[in-house]
């Protein structure tokens, strides 16, 4: 399984959320920067370098920008709706994992 990290420190609002997360997945340039975008490459796949099996993990959360929290928290939403596990740890850590075949989807919190 391909892991891929993150670093949420510095984040000052979705733009920096998206540029890390598709750069970490290798998504090409004309890749959406919105909710809508990333379920299609990250659920349905054959966009980003990266396929499935996959884990993304999101370190540093506290000290994200709230905005950029709050597209992150509205992006896990999506992912699991459509069959991703997330996993949202008590250090402020996020795992999201993307397995085929898809599970019902879960979010748990530590």
């Amino acid at each position: 399984m391909t892991i891929v990290e993150l670093n949420a420190f510095r984040w000052t609002g979705p733009e920096d959320f998206y540029s890390a997360l598709l750069a970490g997945l290798g998504a090409p340039d004309w890749h959406g920067r919105n909710i809508n975008a990333l379920v299609d490459s990250m659920i349905y796949g054959e966009i980003n370098a990266i396929e499935q099996p996959f884990r993304v993990i999101v370190r540093g959360l506290d000290g994200a920008n709230r905005k950029a929290r709050e597209e992150l928290r509205e992006a896990v939403e999506a992912l699991v709706s459509e069959g991703a596990c997330c996993r949202a740890g008590s250090d402020g850590t996020m795992i999201i994992e993307v397995v085929w075949p898809l599970s019902k989807g879960s979010l748990q919190r530590e």
